[in-house]
């Protein structure tokens, strides 16, 4: 489903055509330069908006969530990137984002994922906690090679697994200081705030977790979970990436170029898991087959403009 536009949003239809409004606009922001005395030189704009920023929506309907960028704008050096993108992804929305290399599609990836701020322009989230996972083109970077499946995707609970740790060498020095009240009082209520901390975390349920995306993704638990990472081909080690961002429960899943080194069997199945997923998902894509076969609506970017419509 489509999000509401805004007055002033450019919305293209499936074959591409433009209204008139659409067309001046284009030109309008397309006007880089002009001449002085016969020389072209590089027009600079007088432009008084504000920064841009992250805020969070006025209202909200129960039980949705949304992500939207409202006329934002970006430039590096002397290159306008994005001029007043504005498009939404919600509930029910898997959005593929197209545009020739350079538009700005990976730009708004991270500026939705909150790595660069947008010159001008709202980032416009559901709620303040709305959690977002990044599956980025270089995941494979951010696998160990040397662990093995499971130990890579325990390894995404950082904070739980520090806790268990500070469980177990508090447990230990409680045993070593018998003979010390003081030294055991401090011990004892050392340990019960650290109970609270892995109640909170869910700590004793990460290897649950992981069995049952392991499961998820088509790994066998008695087979694969020793393995290493290393013995994995391009399109197993894909899964594993996208099992560690799934392990950290996001409300919306950004997706950049993921079908990249994909052989067609893990295309095809990469497909099916995402029909089947109940969040929003963004995903930037040169496939354009992929994205047919998978988004309800795509985003194209054209000088910086970005126009949306249905799939």
């Amino acid at each position: 489903a489509q999000g509401a536009l805004d007055d002033d949003d450019t919305v293209l239809s499936p074959k591409g055509k433009k209204n008139k409004k659409e067309e001046m606009e284009v030109v309008s922001m397309a006007e880089k330069e002009t001449e002085v005395e016969g020389v072209a030189v590089e027009r600079v704009r007088e432009d008084r908006r504000p920064a841009g920023r992250v805020r969070i929506a006025d209202t909200q309907q129960p039980g949705m969530v949304s992500l939207r960028m409202d006329k934002v704008s970006i430039s590096f050096g002397n290159h306008d990137v994005l001029e007043d993108a504005t498009w939404e992804v919600r509930t029910g929305d898997r959005v593929g984002l197209v545009g020739a290399n350079g538009c700005g599609k990976s730009t708004m990836m991270k500026i939705l994922n909150g790595d660069i701020p947008p010159d001008y322009g709202d980032v416009i989230k559901s709620s303040v906690d709305l959690r977002m996972a990044f599956l980025r083109q270089e995941f494979s970077d951010d696998l160990d090679p040397s662990r093995s499946l499971r130990e890579e995707l325990l390894s995404v609970f950082t904070e739980a697994n520090q806790v268990l740790e500070k469980l177990k060498a508090t447990e230990q020095r409680l045993e070593e200081t018998q003979d010390d009240p003081a030294a055991m009082q401090e011990a004892i209520e050392a340990l019960g705030e650290l109970q609270l901390d892995a109640d909170r975390l869910e700590a004793y349920s990460t290897d649950a977790k992981v069995d049952k995306i392991m499961d998820q993704m088509g790994f066998s638990i008695l087979d694969d979970a020793q393995s290493s990472v290393s013995s994995f081909s391009g399109g197993w080690k894909m899964r594993i990436g996208l099992s560690k961002i799934l392990l950290q429960e996001p409300n919306i899943l950004l997706l950049d170029e993921p079908t990249n080194h994909l052989d067609l069997e893990s295309v095809e199945w990469l497909e099916n898991f995402l029909n089947d997923l109940k969040i929003p998902i963004v995903i930037v894509s040169h496939d354009r087959e992929f994205l047919d076969n998978v988004c309800t609506k795509i985003v194209d970017t054209m000088g910086g403009i970005t126009y949306s419509y249905d799939a």
